[in-house]
């Protein structure tokens, strides 16, 4: 069945989000947070000049819409993978089940390590 998750791979799975969790709260997260800087300064930020020169304002205006927009699609997305996991769990669709919440622990997962990996360059910058 494509698209199913086995246990053994939803352990896994789980288990290597726990991994990165802890290695972005380590000193070593703080490379993880570099990253994480680099791709808003060559990736994100153009972006949003490029729209608020197009909307004739500047970057503080449309920084705030931008990430509150951001932040409710995120949320339509985590509820609409809860919406799916709680039908396969309905269904008694096991394999389909673990692979919703496999993705519904990388969506919460994900926002947790940039925070934690940014707070650990924060911490390691001379």
């Amino acid at each position: 069945m494509e698209g199913a998750m086995e246990q053994g791979k939803f352990t896994f799975t789980i288990a290597g989000l726990v991994g990165l969790l802890l290695l972005a709260s380590s000193p070593l997260g703080a490379m993880l947070g570099l990253l994480l800087a680099f791709t808003v300064a060559m990736f994100v930020a153009p972006f949003l000049w490029l729209i608020a020169g197009a909307l004739g304002t500047d970057l503080n205006t449309i920084m705030q819409p931008t990430l509150i927009t951001l932040g409710v699609l995120y949320g339509a997305w985590a509820l609409a993978v809860v919406a799916m996991l709680v039908v396969a769990i309905r269904r008694d669709d096991m394999d389909r089940a673990r692979l919703h919440a496999a993705t519904l622990a990388f969506i919460v997962a994900a926002p947790f390590i940039l925070w934690l990996s940014s707070e650990a360059l924060v911490d390691a910058w001379p």
